[in-house]
């Protein structure tokens, strides 16, 4: 019996799986729907035993975490329970939370999770499956939560912290990040279900800490090639030492396409690969049962494998591989994978990678977006290259070519020679803009909301959103650390490098998942590589806004947006014209 568990009665993602007999190792509790996220999975993991996929080099090595998926009915049958069938229309997110988590599973569902606990006695990964989640039109990707927890101690207590970890997910349903992504793609929030994951996570105990190795994000298709070298579809990965919550996230990654593993969009000098490369890790601490997130340096001194993905820096200038004894007296460690991407000595990840992303292409039949984690297990530290998410990424028109105009004589307020998008748009009347200056002097999180609510402000209209650092990052001295749903609505994002905020490439975050869903333009400026902004213009406009410390400039001409998706290079300029056409 098949039957289209993610989506029935839409027009979203439709594979069919089997409903009865899941590909091991994966099972299925409840009659409900199992969302976007198991079906992704479910169908990938289907092909294992297909001669097609058994022709490809080193997918041996690729397995499927041992996962249970709940089903929407415990979902339905919670709120139901609990009289909660309404409440995300009645109370804000964090009252929400509060009663989600007041509430209680029914007698039935706990001892089924109990017996569920019984027989995953690691460390788990709760995961979401919502049921508009990881669709071909909306991935939905870092919307909701995916939470850890160590499965550690007494049975009650390793009930009571899943339990907990499963009702946030629950209602990261209804989490304004979730309420703004729905609003700006026009889908219902009363369509919207919640199914869970149940997987084992993937790694190895080092001190009271656990964490893979090794994690990422693969894409088999690369809409933002940074040099001719690489095709779109080379694809490109993101890899990161640790959790891959990194690698997701708006941090410091290795990032390369298969086709040209050691060809870095940072370049090839040292001190940019240094400046670039991953400081601090993320693992789940055994102990407090916490996301924890150490200096790479921390690793170390209890865990061996730290040599297969790091090399060391000596002084300023000479990056090398490790010495067998460790770190020597001067020596940093710098995180590169190099020795893991050039060759296969440790394990052949960028060939495999190459035929995952191959193989599930075929299958799905469009570009796919997978989530993995890499292990060496046993007494020979055999490689296993884990799959623990495959979404389609979603079919994409090619972009005609783009060309910037002549911008002598016109205003231009932002330039950049490694922007992400290909288009022209000159319908944009607002630009949101927050200064250097009153980013180092009003508090991040005072910042951010007043950011949030100008944004909201405008009802829809199409603005640019412009300020230093990163948008989004968890770190206030490296931008403004807005949510997602506080900018939703942005048609361009400008980043201008400020200090310590710096401008990621954000190639295979979900926050480059987002640009690429929604065609966001993303202008990085580095004045240092002749970027340009024009400060005074900016700083000699009215604010028109309502909000203090963030400046609306609502010009009556408006803005064009010009980006050349082949040179990579882009403007934002005023919509008049000085000169003859002026008159």
């Amino acid at each position: 019996m098949t039957k289209d568990l993610g989506v029935q009665n839409s027009p979203f993602l439709k594979y069919e799986v089997d409903y009865e007999r899941p590909p091991a190792p994966l099972s299925i509790c409840g009659r409900g729907y199992v969302g976007g996220k198991a079906v992704g999975l479910m169908y990938a993991a289907a092909q294992f035993d297909t001669p097609a996929w058994k022709g490809l080099p080193h997918t041996d090595l690729v397995q499927v975490p041992v996962t249970t998926v709940l089903t929407s009915e415990f979902f339905d049958r919670f709120l139901d329970f609990n009289g909660l069938a309404g409440a995300y229309a009645e109370l804000d997110y964090l009252d929400l939370v509060a009663r989600y988590l007041q509430a209680r599973f029914p007698d039935s569902d706990r001892k089924l999770f109990s017996s569920l606990l019984a027989r995953m006695d690691y460390p788990l990964a709760i995961r979401s499956s919502s049921l508009l989640e990881d669709n071909v039109n909306y991935s939905f990707a870092g919307i909701y939560l995916t939470l850890f927890i160590p499965n550690t101690g007494p049975p009650d207590v390793r009930l009571d912290h899943f339990e907990s970890a499963v009702k946030r997910v629950f209602a990261s349903t209804y989490n304004p990040n979730a309420h703004a992504y729905r609003r700006h793609h026009q889908l219902r929030g009363r369509d919207e279900k919640m199914s869970i994951l149940v997987q084992r996570m993937i790694g190895k105990r080092h001190g009271d800490l656990f964490y893979p190795p090794m994690a990422g994000v693969a894409f088999s298709h690369n809409y933002f090639p940074w040099t001719s070298r690489i095709k779109a579809e080379d694809g490109l990965v993101r890899l990161v030492f640790g959790l891959g919550t990194r690698a997701v996230g708006r941090n410091y990654a290795r990032v390369f396409s298969p086709t040209q593993p050691m060809l870095r969009p940072e370049g090839s000098v040292v001190d940019q690969i240094v400046r670039y490369s991953q400081d601090y890790f993320d693992a789940v601490d055994l102990i407090s049962a916490r996301l924890v997130s150490p200096a790479v340096t921390d690793a170390v001194h209890n865990n061996p494998e730290w040599s297969k993905v790091c090399s060391v820096l000596v002084g300023e200038e000479l990056l090398q591989e490790p010495s067998p004894l460790g770190l020597r007296p001067g020596e940093r460690p710098v995180v590169t994978f190099r020795s893991i991407l050039r060759d296969d000595q440790y394990m052949p990840l960028v060939p495999l990678i190459r035929a995952v992303l191959g193989g599930l292409q075929e299958s799905f039949g469009l570009p796919v977006d997978v989530e993995f984690a890499c292990t060496f297990e046993g007494e020979d530290h055999r490689p296993v290259f884990y799959l623990l998410q495959c979404r389609p990424l979603g079919a994409r028109a090619k972009h005609q070519h783009v060309q910037l105009p002549d911008l002598e004589g016109r205003t231009v307020v932002f330039s950049g020679g490694r922007c992400m998008g290909n288009g022209h748009r000159d319908d944009i009347r607002h630009l949101i803009y927050v200064s250097p200056q009153i980013w180092s002097a009003v508090p991040a999180r005072e910042l951010a909301r007043s950011v949030g609510r100008l944004c909201h402000s405008l009802e829809g209209a199409p603005f640019i959103l412009a300020g230093p650092g990163r948008w989004g990052t968890n770190n206030p001295e490296l931008g403004v650390p807005v949510d997602y749903g506080e900018i939703a609505g942005a048609a361009v994002l400008v980043e201008v490098a400020a200090g310590r905020g710096t401008p990621e490439l954000s190639y295979g975050t979900h926050f480059f998942g987002d640009l690429v869903a929604q065609d966001t333009y993303y202008m990085p400026v580095f004045p240092e590589m002749g970027d340009r902004t024009d400060e005074a213009w900016l700083e000699a406009q009215p604010n028109v806004g309502p909000e203090q410390w963030v400046k609306l400039i609502s010009p009556p001409a408006g803005f064009i947006v010009t980006f050349d998706g082949q040179t990579r290079e882009a403007a934002v300029y005023l919509g008049e014209e000085l000169g003859s056409e002026a008159n």
